[in-house]
């Protein structure tokens, strides 16, 4: 364990793969997709688009934690224009003790994400990444 916390739900737990939660679930590092800090506790949104309120009262060293597990998962994030501005966030995230790494894209405002043509476009942009980062 790496850390540890808690609030009135019980215990949280920060270890090298993952953050387990006061309801005996687990987020793995990597299926983290933002975590924020507030006065109630943490927000977490994963990368499912799924988002939860954890009460934290006890913080210890969890904030300091979470942050440097989920940023030690990031091999690779890049904006790239595909209109003017606009365009997509291309992340490569490894699972913590694995080989395992998974792409993320992320639209900007105002790009389709279901338009053909700007579709096409990440997924060129997507394959140019890979081959220029070997990954």
């Amino acid at each position: 364990m790496l850390s540890r916390g808690g609030g009135p739900d019980g215990p949280l737990a920060a270890t090298t793969h993952a953050l387990h939660l006061p309801d005996g679930s687990r987020v793995g590092w990597s299926e983290v997709e933002h975590a924020r800090w507030t006065e109630d506790g943490l927000e977490l949104t994963a990368t499912t688009g799924e988002r939860r309120l954890l009460k934290v009262t006890d913080r210890g060293l969890l904030p300091e934690t979470v942050h440097e597990r989920v940023v030690a998962t990031i091999v690779v994030s890049r904006h790239v224009p595909l209109r003017g501005e606009l365009g997509v966030r291309l992340i490569c995230r490894r699972t913590p003790g694995t080989d395992e790494m998974n792409w993320y894209t992320g639209y900007d405002d105002g790009l389709d994400p279901d338009d053909p043509q700007t579709r096409a476009e990440a997924a060129d942009a997507l394959r140019h990444l890979r081959l220029q980062m070997g990954v």
